[in-house]
């Protein structure tokens, strides 16, 4: 058979080389008078004209020193002896016996990059069996065909290898139960291009045999001798009594993560910091509360407190020595001073002129990564383990977003210290002309953005840091809010500046939740605050404590007027408190499923709670036929109109004076076209063109939050494409982002359409196309997680409060159940079009999810529309108090 190659070598090539030892071992067929110069078998290498042209000449090249390597590894293992030297270059003596004097065809494969495959042999026709050493004798079929190139047999021991595939590369099972390898050799292959490989030999393997760890089971390891790729699995007993804590063990000893050290990677070179300066008791208290809910949430990391120099002389020195008393480090450090351009503004010197000396942060390099906290915080009762924030860190600079999205929020920071660092951003710092109204932390946002700094700014997740957190951080009593860190950083009272609620002796109901949480570690810290009296205050062992006139303190600590002596923290951005109680009141009454306030909660037992939905409406938006910023008149129904952001923008002052809670607004990704309403997916990660830019929609949302309205972003998480897009057509799909290929989507062939195909059971709802609209196949987990993720990513990266979830009923339940699936909750109203209250309040799953009530929709239509049919106004009363048993699940 004649060899057949193309171009770019990406045939499979079969080549008989038929030898005979009777005849002295004569090659014929396409091998036969083959010089060893020569690429028998190789199309002539032309000369190279173009870049293409040298780079296809190598390749061949290439092809053809694999191509003369294999052929010499076919002539040892058919015994094929030298016509000038007549020696035998056969290595396994146990076959001499079965080869001499027969006819042998040898096969070879070449593969897309020119290397042979491997090695298979056929005995020739009509021979006769010989005999063998012990006396049996090999019997052959008459014109025995070809052996198929994908049924090989094995190699041989002793057989020359390169790598262990090549011993056992045909064998019709894993490598797993082969029973050779390639036993590495001494000698290296100069003939080969690359220069490196060393030429081996077919070995047996032995019992517990392994080249890798992984190969043997736990408990085990591959123990190898220096000189040996190959080893036998060994029990490593040295580490059945080793912890390694985050790290792992082999032979006995520790392998570290990277941020831990010491013989059982069990001491951190990570670090929990704060900036400390000042002589105000009321700092001091806050940043041992901050300490001790920072244990107790499981950090076992070092805490250190940055004294500037300049400002150590007005630093008491009792307060520092309680701070190395509750195990802090003190770190002095040289100041680092603000722009003139800021300093300059009496408001930002007055608030923020040491805040600079954060960046002081970046020279503490004894350690891997810091976490630099204001003091102004609280890790929950129910948070995550602190350290984890390391681990979610990947990035030089790590922070949440703030509340104006463009920026970074400092109150939580992670940085990998270095002082080349530093001093490039002293550096750009000393030019910087800007007037930041929040300095350090907008500063730091734009010094990441400019490519020229090579630093990367990571948003982490929400949970760090609940200081930009809206409404959903506003709940009182013990309702958990999804955050790892409570940031009171807005408010003008501050959790130290409130009364004391003692348990038993306080209605918890009607306290801050941030305030619960600060006093609950406030006691644990000094315990001195329990006494209510000056007499108990004062009688106190060995007069530990002393009475400030309102609280009792410990007595090292001076007293503050400050402390503890407001009833309610208030302010232009909080909430009315008397209004949060009615919620609580009207959700108690309601009859309605909601999770009921445990008033008898002890201060380590907390229930979760739900999230304060809206009290009065929220507006929902179509976003193309809303508003837009100049008169258009819309003749094409089918497609857009012409509103955008910027036509919602525009109509803020309105959507204000109506007194809503906020806006829903349609779905703002990237359309198919004549999408104007949002719902046929082209892009999930841009936004529409026809609508605005990213930067846009993140600046209308914050113009929202500064008018005290929610933001709700409309979400389509069950289909995506257009009309007359084939779901099963790779072509028809590939336009779509991020879900390009058909296995994203539910193959089942059926739709959506009419009436009577929405009674058909809750298989045919989620698996069948909405309208004929490719289906995106959730039990994917390719398609799950990237989905939820997205959710995620989408809420987060706008600022958006919630989502609204459409075609909700159309979507696995366990998938809307693990919305989201990480970070702080995320409220959702799901679209559950059904008339039975009992089947859409089955929606109704955890505290952060809301219906849309259309059974009440449905009976104020039969009422309010005038027909034959039209319903009493009575008869709301009967449906309601029928219903509303139902509406509980």
């Amino acid at each position: 058979m004649a060899p057949v190659m193309s171009s770019a070598l990406l045939a499979f090539m079969w080549l008989p080389i038929t030898t005979s030892a009777g005849d002295g071992g004569a090659l014929t067929g396409d091998a036969a008078s083959c010089p060893s110069s020569a690429s028998c078998g190789v199309p002539a290498i032309q000369t190279a004209t173009t870049e293409a042209d040298v780079e296809l000449q190598e390749e061949l090249e290439s092809s053809a020193l694999d191509m003369r390597l294999l052929q010499s590894r076919v002539s040892k293992k058919a015994a094929v002896v030298d016509a000038d030297s007549e020696t035998r270059m056969l290595s396994d003596e146990q076959r001499e016996g079965d080869i001499q004097g027969e006819d042998t065809v040898a096969f070879f494969q070449v593969g897309v990059d020119g290397a042979a495959g491997g090695i298979a042999e056929a005995q020739a026709p009509n021979k006769v069996g010989k005999e063998d050493a012990t006396g049996s004798h090999h019997k052959h079929t008459a014109s025995a065909p070809a052996p198929p190139p994908d049924h090989k047999p094995a190699g041989v021991i002793g057989d020359i290898c390169y790598e262990s595939a090549d011993c056992c590369p045909f064998q019709d099972q894993p490598d797993s139960v082969c029973h050779l390898f390639c036993k590495e050799g001494k000698e290296i292959d100069k003939q080969d291009v690359r220069g490196w490989r060393l030429i081996g030999a077919c070995a047996k393997k032995w019992n517990g045999f392994c080249t890798e760890d992984e190969d043997c089971g736990m408990g085990y390891y591959c123990a190898r001798s220096a000189d040996s790729l190959a080893g036998t699995c060994t029990r490593d007993e040295l580490c059945d009594n080793s912890t390694c804590g985050r790290g792992r063990c082999r032979a006995g000893e520790c392998t570290c993560d990277y941020g831990v050290t010491g013989p059982h990677c069990d001491r951190s070179t990570e670090a929990f910091a704060f900036l400390f300066y000042g002589n105000s008791p009321d700092n001091l208290v806050s940043v041992r509360v901050m300490i001790r809910s920072l244990r107790a949430g499981g950090a076992q990391q070092d805490v250190v407190a940055i004294i500037p120099k300049n400002m150590a002389n007005i630093t008491p020195a009792e307060h520092l020595h309680i701070l190395e008393g509750d195990g802090v480090k003190l770190y002095y450090t040289e100041p680092i001073f603000m722009p003139e351009s800021m300093d300059k503004d009496p408001i930002i010197h007055s608030r923020w002129s040491g805040v600079m000396n954060k960046f002081a942060v970046w020279r503490m390099t004894d350690y891997s990564q810091v976490a630099l906290l204001d003091t102004d915080m609280v890790f929950t009762v129910d948070t995550e383990c602190p350290d984890i924030i390391f681990r979610e860190c990947t990035a030089p600079l790590c922070a949440v977003r703030d509340g104006d999205s463009r920026f970074m929020n400092a109150g939580v920071m992670v940085i990998t210290p270095s002082t080349q660092r530093l001093t490039h951003i002293l550096h750009t710092l000393s030019k910087e002309t800007h007037h930041f109204a929040m300095p350090e932390q907008s500063f730091l946002t734009v010094y990441c953005k400019a490519p020229g700094n090579k630093m990367k700014l990571q948003f982490l997740d929400k949970k760090w840091n609940s200081c930009v957190g809206g409404g959903m951080l506003h709940n009182i009593g013990w309702e958990s809010t999804g955050y790892n860190v409570l940031h009171s950083c807005s408010w003008q009272g501050k959790p130290p500046n409130m009364a004391m609620c003692y348990p038993g002796h306080c209605d918890m109901e009607e306290q801050w939740h941030t305030v619960l949480t600060w006093q609950k570690y406030h006691m644990q810290v000094d315990s001195c605050i329990m006494q209510t009296t000056a007499g108990d205050c004062n009688m106190t062992a060995n007069h530990s404590c002393s009475w400030c006139g309102h609280y009792c303190t410990s007595s090292d600590i001076a007293c503050s007027a400050k402390l503890f002596n407001e009833t309610k923290a208030k302010d232009s951005d909080e909430p009315d408190f008397s209004k949060a109680s009615e919620l609580w009141h009207l959700r108690e009454t309601s009859g309605l499923d909601w999770p009921r306030r445990n008033t008898s909660a002890s201060w380590d037992n907390l229930p979760r709670g739900a999230w304060a939905w809206p009290q009065v409406a929220m507006y929902q938006i179509l976003i193309d036929r809303f508003a837009t910023p100049t008169p258009v008149e819309c003749d094409k129904l089918d497609d857009y109109c012409g509103g955008n952001l910027a036509g919602i923008r525009e109509k803020l002052e309105y959507l204000e004076a109506l007194g809503i809670d906020g806006v829903v607004m349609s779905p703002v990704v990237e359309q198919m076209p004549h999408g104007y309403h949002g719902y046929w997916t082209k892009d999930l990660y841009s936004v529409n063109p026809q609508y605005g830019t990213e930067d846009e929609l993140r600046e209308l949302v914050v113009l929202f939050h500064e008018r005290k309205m929610k933001a709700i972003i409309d979400v389509n998480l069950n289909h995506a494409g257009g009309p007359n897009m084939n779901a099963s057509s790779a072509k028809d799909v590939s336009i779509l982002k991020p879900f390009d290929k058909p296995e994203h989507y539910h193959s089942d062939n059926c739709s959506l359409i009419h009436n009577e195909d929405y009674d058909k059971g809750a298989k045919f709802l989620e698996r069948c196309k909405l309208y004929g609209l490719p289906d995106y196949n959730h039990e994917n987990p390719k398609v799950w997680q990237r989905l939820q993720r997205w959710v995620r990513d989408h809420v987060d990266s706008y600022g958006f409060d919630g989502i609204r979830v459409d075609a909700a009923r159309h979507i696995s339940r366990a998938f809307l159940d693990h919305i989201p699936e990480n970070g702080p909750p995320i409220p959702a109203f799901l679209e559950v079009v059904n008339g039975e209250m009992s089947y859409i309040a089955g929606y109704s799953q955890g505290d952060y999810n809301a219906i849309y009530n259309y059974p009440l929709y449905y009976k104020l239509v039969d009422i309010f529309v005038p027909g034959p049919m039209q319903a009493p106004m009575a008869t709301l009363g009967e449906w309601m108090e029928k219903e509303a048993p139902k509406a509980q699940g």
